[in-house]
């Protein structure tokens, strides 16, 4: 365990936007993200998607959002890895067990990694 910030030079400051769009699937995600004014965009495979974009972007791209026909359940300053790490199906293992035991802990708020699962 770091200090507290000790490896926050390893994630870049982001807004995440969370939702679905009202209207079945979206024709196009990458056009909604661009017309939104966001950077990005990710199909969660659940039905959401995911939008991010610069911190202070925030409150406009999930009005934009909105505006377009997506229901919003998640908008909130969030923190994206600059770098993803690999690791092997063993090592994955006891990734999620420690974050599990991380996310049981009262105290932990949030937890956010460089691993791709």
């Amino acid at each position: 365990m770091g200090e507290p910030g000790s490896v926050s030079w390893m994630f870049d400051r982001v807004s995440l936007i969370e939702g679905t769009f009202n209207k079945g699937k979206p024709e196009d995600p990458e056009v909604e993200a661009i017309e939104a004014g966001a950077n990005e965009v990710d199909d969660n495979g659940d039905g959401t998607y995911s939008f991010r974009g610069a911190p202070e972007d925030l409150s406009s791209i999930q009005k934009a959002l909105v505006s377009r026909g997506w229901t919003i359940t998640t908008a909130e300053l969030s923190y994206k890895a600059k770098n993803m790490t690999e690791i092997s199906e063993e090592q994955k293992k006891e990734v999620l067990e420690f974050i599990h035991l991380l996310d049981e802990n009262d105290d932990t708020h949030r937890i956010h990694a460089s691993i791709e699962f």
